[in-house]
């Protein structure tokens, strides 16, 4: 490998070229290695397949800020990657990060290429979807498979994400709550993505009787997990229930699988339009702060905008015309 290496990255000492450092230094780097898998595999994903095929020849002193603007207007034109807004601004970020551990590392001193690089107007981002109370109770009353069943009345009605709902073990129910210990992603078993996604999650009535009963079915066991594989010694993966055992039932019926998040997405709209106030369902999503809650998850309008708007509608009145004029106060 030394050898191909020397052929394939023949560059001056100090300057190596940009495939070699983010694929032997930076990926490898304990700050990298020590993020979420999710994240490592995200960045991975974004190198390997839209910025190493523009880039991986460059060096890394080669890479100025024209270079960064070529290459995202390169991508954002790219009928086939149709990558929007958002996707674009993960490369850019990606990028930037790259370039500030080469400085902070002594890699590299000059400045960093990405800061100021401006992003080309793509199409906006597609709005994510989010289960309604409806769709979710109709969802579970289709599918005849009990993991199945259960599995989308947790995400339901507690908001944890696929790989924690994956992670789920029996002892993880304790006095009527429910604590996120691990979540698993790609088969690996992981803590969870930050500290305040371990706070426990009330398990309501509706709910518990569904656990309850499940739990029966597999023998009432105390330990272990609570979507077992055949083998029992790994959980189900959540993608392998919704493809065997969700999907079919919900094809028959009509109904479209929007994704295991859309029930998260669904948890915080739900709560919203039962009159919850944003920072109440940021403590029950266990998001960091309440922005993300708002921006992300919950898809309705808050009840006070809806206030405001119906208090200037009563603040009209309305001619035989249907004309409106200002009620005279």
């Amino acid at each position: 490998m030394a050898e191909i290496n020397a052929m394939n990255f023949e560059s001056k000492p100090g300057d190596p070229h940009l495939k070699y450092f983010v694929e032997q230094i930076y990926f490898k780097a304990s700050s990298v290695t020590s993020l979420d898998q999710s994240t490592i595999d995200g960045y991975k994903d974004m190198w390997r397949l839209h910025l190493e095929p523009l880039l991986g020849k460059e060096t890394l002193s080669g890479v100025r800020p024209v270079t960064v603007t070529r290459v995202l207007d390169q991508l954002a034109e790219d009928k086939e990657k149709d990558l929007g807004k958002r996707s674009l601004q993960h490369l850019k970020s990606f990028l930037s990060g790259v370039y500030t551990f080469a400085r902070n590392h002594g890699h590299f001193d000059g400045a960093n290429p990405v800061t100021g690089v401006k992003l080309a107007k793509t199409k906006a981002p597609e709005e994510t979807y989010a289960y309604s109370l409806q769709e979710e109770l109709a969802m579970i009353a289709a599918v005849k498979s009990k993991p199945g069943k259960l599995a989308m009345a947790i995400a339901s009605w507690t908001g944890v994400d696929k790989g924690e709902l994956e992670g789920l073990r029996w002892e993880d129910r304790k006095t009527g709550d429910l604590y996120i210990q691990r979540k698993i992603w790609c088969g690996i078993e992981k803590g969870p993505k930050t500290e305040k996604r371990k706070a426990p999650i009330p398990i309501i009535p509706h709910l518990a009787k569904q656990l309850d009963a499940y739990h029966r079915l597999a023998g009432s066991p105390t330990t272990g997990w609570m979507f077992p594989a055949s083998r029992g010694k790994k959980p189900k993966r959540m993608d392998n229930i919704a493809k065997r055992e969700i999907k079919p039932d919900l094809r028959r019926r009509s109904m479209q699988w929007h994704g295991w998040h859309a029930f998260r997405r669904g948890l915080a709209t739900n709560l919203r339009e039962l009159g919850i106030a944003d920072d109440v369902i940021q403590r029950i999503l266990r998001h960091g702060d309440i922005a993300t809650t708002q921006k992300h998850y919950a898809k309705t309008l808050p009840k006070s905008v809806r206030k405001a708007m119906a208090k200037l509608d009563r603040s009209l009145m309305w001619d035989k015309c249907g004309t409106a004029k200002r009620h005279a106060s």
